[in-house]
């Protein structure tokens, strides 16, 4: 799967480079190349590092290439430990401008670096080392560096042809023992990344149950159903209706049990206050 499907982002960071304004005009080119230029072969484990060269090149000022590998036999190192990501190194050729795409898919076998120059930084033209990939031999075997996608461009924004030079590594316990030798690339701090915006991940939604209605009806008891069910011939909500009625029903006949219970009180109260209002009689007729 590609890092990023949409293929006319040099127009975007080419007017990112050209804020500052324009000087320079294109001239006429034969197609330049980018690529690899020789065949490498090294021994398992092995670290190395490839360039990633543009060739017949003239006034080249934004590029936007991909390279892909072979994941079980090459792995890509970083780059930039300090940064997010896995990145490839940015070399010489062009100055430290823009970088819109600098990733690294080790498990796709996937490479995509897309930038541009700022003002007032001028054209370049010839050949030069644009990348350096730096890589861990896994296993034994061969693996093609393929320039799957490459696009250039002036200044100005006109395209430059560019033609993809695939390479080869071979990885192969009977290689010669292969000389390090540390190509220069670019100060990392001199590099101006711009962010771009990643997948969203979607909140995963678990859903939640509320525990089945309990309905006290007394000390002891307890109905529980689940809302619209009921007995044969009853329609949804009418169960909930006739719970509501029989628990007023029941609360009012335990209300009128209440005071029946205590009926002796009642007399009490209401001989006492008979005996009072007659006492209260025979005061006033003796005054």
């Amino acid at each position: 799967m590609r890092l990023l499907k949409n293929r006319h982002l040099l127009s975007v960071i080419l007017l990112l480079g050209l804020l500052c304004g324009v000087t320079n005009t294109a001239a006429a080119q034969d197609t330049a190349e980018i690529g690899f230029f020789e065949a490498i072969e090294v021994q398992p484990e092995q670290a190395f590092e490839v360039p990633v060269i543009v060739g017949n090149v003239a006034d080249l000022y934004a590029v936007d290439v991909e390279i892909r590998f072979d994941p079980a036999v090459l792995q890509v190192e970083d780059a930039s430990p300090n940064q997010e990501g896995t990145q490839v190194g940015l070399g010489t050729f062009l100055d430290a401008g823009l970088i819109l795409y600098n990733q690294v898919d080790n498990d796709q076998g996937l490479i995509r670096f897309a930038m541009t120059q700022v003002n007032p930084s001028e054209p370049k033209s010839g050949e030069g080392v644009l990348l350096v990939l730096y890589f861990v031999a896994q296993s034994e075997g061969d693996s093609t560096l393929e320039v799957s996608f490459a696009e250039a461009s002036t200044r100005l924004g006109e395209a430059i042809a560019l033609e993809g030079v695939d390479g080869l590594v071979t990885v192969s316990s009977g290689a010669p023992e292969r000389q390090a030798t540390e190509i220069p690339v670019q100060d990392v701090g001199q590099v101006t990344v711009i962010p771009t915006s990643a997948p969203t991940a979607t909140p995963t939604i678990t859903p939640t149950f509320d525990p089945t209605p309990t309905l006290e009806m007394s000390e002891g008891e307890a109905v529980s159903e689940l809302p619209g069910e009921g007995s044969a011939g009853e329609e949804p909500g009418e169960v909930e209706k006739n719970q509501a009625e029989g628990i007023r029903d029941e609360d009012n006949a335990e209300a009128g049990a209440s005071i029946l219970d205590y009926w002796w009180v009642v007399l009490i109260v209401v001989l006492a206050a008979g005996g009072a209002g007659a006492y209260l009689m025979l005061s006033k007729k003796k005054s």
